[in-house]
């Protein structure tokens, strides 16, 4: 477990060396931090002895609109900071992606947690069923998805390490696809995954094959969230992506938080609806995905 914050320390002392974007404070009215950064750049890149004054650069002046704006303060300023997010063009973008993200965060971490349960019951059964089968088996024989033994294993707990492998794999797969394609294709593609392997829950009974099917209805949606953030980013103006990131990320926590009490409430009513729903659901995905900006390549646009 300490192992663990290796990571988050390592990326926190690269981050405290990291300048701001210039670009991001004069687009906030703050040229004198945008010029500061910009001198350490030069500084960095062209020696101690060269600043931006000996390269002829007194001074940055920020875009008149923004100075306008950083006289107001409080709400008013946050508000109208914020209200460029939900007008067109930016609108468009914002409300596709964060349509998307509230379906892809659903599907990957509202289910996701239920795999290694579902893998346990299935070595506990015994049995290759089809997964609503084993679930209604389960029950029968009292074995729910709460329960867990003081031991559990070794083939339940390799379960998290496959799922985790499998990201990974996904994840890698995405680098390859941007050699060929670009993220609408890729986005389309794993969300057709997603939709392959929910399908799949409802005819396949080999207990290998249960968990393949779990696997490709999560995992590639969970490998899609920051793939889709990425398109925002591009959509957005740099000012303003941090809040449209923000609130696109708060809105697919949301659809974690509704997909969990989804499959709470419907489990022991309907398996076959549980499942299919999130089925329905990659296929809205891929819909939304196909009305993205998206151009050449490398799979941006510019709208402002």
């Amino acid at each position: 477990m300490w192992l663990q914050l290796v990571p988050g320390i390592v990326s926190c002392i690269i981050l405290s060396c990291t300048p701001e974007s210039p670009k991001y404070y004069l687009s906030v009215g703050k040229p004198d931090k945008a010029y500061a950064v910009l001198e350490k750049c030069c500084r960095s890149s062209k020696g101690k002895d060269v600043t931006l004054k000996s390269l002829g650069i007194d001074s940055l002046k920020p875009p008149e609109t923004v100075a306008l704006e950083t006289t107001k303060t409080g709400c008013a300023r946050i508000w109208e900071e914020t209200k460029p997010i939900f007008t067109p063009p930016i609108l468009k973008p914002m409300m596709l992606i964060t349509f998307t993200l509230f379906l892809l965060f659903g599907t990957g971490f509202g289910l996701t947690v239920w795999i290694p349960r579902a893998v346990k019951m299935g070595n506990d059964l015994h049995k290759d069923l089809i997964l609503c089968d084993m679930i209604d088996e389960a029950h029968r024989a009292n074995i729910t998805f709460t329960e867990s033994a003081c031991h559990l294993s070794m083939r339940t707990l390799e379960a998290s390490l496959y799922l985790g492998t499998c990201a990974i794999l996904f994840s890698v797969l995405i680098t390859l696809l941007f050699i060929w394609t670009h993220r609408q294709v890729i986005l389309l593609l794993f969300a057709s995954f997603s939709v392959a392997g929910g399908l799949m829950l409802n005819f396949v009974k080999l207990h290998e094959l249960v968990i393949i099917g779990l696997v490709l209805l999560t995992v590639p949606a969970l490998c899609s969230i920051r793939l889709s953030l990425s398109v925002l980013i591009d959509a957005i103006p740099t000012h303003l992506r941090s809040k449209a990131v923000s609130l696109s990320t708060m809105f697919g926590r949301v659809g974690v938080l509704v997909a969990s009490m989804y499959v709470g409430y419907t489990l022991s009513w309907n398996c076959f609806v549980t499942f299919n729903m999130f089925v329905l659901c990659m296929t809205a995905v891929i819909l939304l995905v196909s009305f993205l900006p998206f151009d050449g390549k490398t799979g941006s646009r510019t709208v402002l």
